[in-house]
């Protein structure tokens, strides 16, 4: 059975263990497990980390090369480009959609005297020319486009104007946009701006979690209505405030899925057990039974035991998220 884990920060461990002279890190450290896992497509994200806000198109930039390096020498991912890419894997390659986590990078553009409208088709046109088909507005900051569920700030500010510009402009290039990140005020303004489906890539249920990062019914229900799709979060601060576990992880699925249907179900796992960053918290606090990628075909097999049909394993694990990249792609 293929997987599609649709957020994965497995960048941000490129661009470290190049920094420390390694190469090939996707060949040498990510595809056994990936392969193993069933895992045949992520969409691996820039991601911004907080420390470095400051200099976000430095650390984009950085980001983006060590990722085209690291792929240039792979023999066993891909990048995909198109709709073609995606659905043609008769290859045994393991595909990546290139996306954004956080666009504050956009306001730090190194290019004066250009207004607004200039700079959204500067930038947009060197992301297409990537083949960027992804992308979050923010992390946990405000930035000039939105704001974010961690940001420290009384009165959420939601979009700018020249966010709802972004936004109208990146729906109209057939990006998947991702409100996961996003907090209240922004969520909606987004939904408000938008016709298209959207998905929130790793955002779990509140109702079973009270976690800001996580989705009120409301939200759950308009994601589904516009035909769009959740992908449900391993990490444990978003599964369960005491018991983090598979078990759990698998009572978000059923919530979403009895609130708004299987056909809005996805995975987007957020592993990070490969990050230097996460591995002191990680032996404290983890998932119990869905600690990285190796652990997949467990949650598959216990997916089964809480008695979905094969058929409906297949459409969380892969088929949904297909169903919605050729709908916005086409």
């Amino acid at each position: 059975m293929q997987v599609i884990d649709i957020h994965s920060d497995i960048i941000t461990h490129i661009v470290s263990f190049r920094e420390k002279g390694e190469n090939q890190v996707l060949d040498r450290y990510h595809y056994k497990r990936l392969k193993a896992a069933g895992i045949t497509c992520l969409i691996m994200v820039l991601w911004v980390e907080g420390e470095k806000q400051n200099s976000a198109f430095e650390r984009f930039i950085q980001l983006l090369g060590a990722f085209q390096a690291d792929l240039q020498e792979s023999s066993r991912f891909r990048l995909i480009k198109d709709i073609n890419d995606l659905t043609d894997r008769q290859d045994g390659k393991i595909s990546i959609i290139l996306g954004l986590e956080g666009l504050r990078f956009m306001e730090q553009w190194p290019v004066a005297g250009l207004d607004e409208e200039e700079r959204i088709n500067q930038i947009i046109a060197f992301l297409n020319s990537l083949y960027i088909r992804h992308a979050i507005l923010c992390w946990n900051e405000i930035n000039k486009i939105s704001s974010g569920t961690g940001a420290k700030q009384a009165s959420p500010l939601g979009l700018s104007s020249f966010g709802k510009k972004v936004i109208k402009r990146l729906e109209k290039e057939k990006y998947i946009i991702d409100l996961s990140h996003l907090d209240q005020t922004s969520f909606w303004d987004v939904i408000q701006e938008t016709s298209k489906p959207v998905i929130c890539s790793h955002s779990n249920a509140r109702a079973l979690c009270d976690h800001p990062r996580n989705l009120t019914d409301e939200q759950i229900k308009i994601i589904g209505a516009r035909g769009g799709l959740i992908g449900i979060n391993a990490i444990p601060e978003f599964v369960d405030p005491a018991n983090p576990s598979l078990e759990r992880f698998i009572d978000h699925i059923d919530y979403i899925a009895n609130l708004i249907g299987i056909e809005h179900v996805a995975f987007g796992f957020d592993f990070v057990d490969y990050l230097e960053t996460f591995k002191h918290d990680l032996e404290d606090r983890k998932t119990v039974g869905l600690e990285s990628a190796i652990c997949v075909p467990k949650l598959l097999k216990h997916l089964q035991k809480r008695g979905y049909l094969k058929e409906e394993i297949e459409t969380m694990a892969s088929g949904n998220f297909l169903r919605l990249v050729k709908q916005i792609w086409s």
